[in-house]
């Protein structure tokens, strides 16, 4: 008995976009250049649940709101938990302060 050979060919496999990002780093060394690579999963969460630091670890829980009580109170459902090292959390404070200075810069302007 003989087989035939598919004569399909695999798809060609893409490269991932990459892209340079800058990251924050103390004045006196200077901007370093992170190369990331693209693309992200992306999850759209309602707010954060809560954050924890044990073992060197990050977490932070995110909600999605699923709707409300009776009472007007919201029923929410933990979503998603973003683990990380702790030592990362400079990061996230740095990124958050440059976006409460955009915000804050843009309201300024359009006030």
């Amino acid at each position: 008995m003989t087989t035939k050979k598919s004569t399909k060919k695999s798809p060609a496999k893409k490269k991932p976009a990459t892209r340079t990002a800058e990251v924050s780093q103390p004045e006196d060394q200077g901007e370093a250049q992170t190369q990331i690579i693209e693309p992200a999963t992306t999850a759209y969460h309602d707010g954060l649940a809560g954050i924890s630091i044990y073992q060197g670890v990050l977490k932070m829980d995110f909600y999605k709101v699923l709707g409300q009580n009776a009472d007007g109170t919201e029923v929410r459902k933990i979503s998603d938990r973003v683990v990380m090292p702790a030592n990362k959390l400079a990061e996230i404070e740095q990124s958050l302060k440059q976006i409460i200075a955009a915000i804050q810069n843009a309201q300024q302007g359009n006030g």
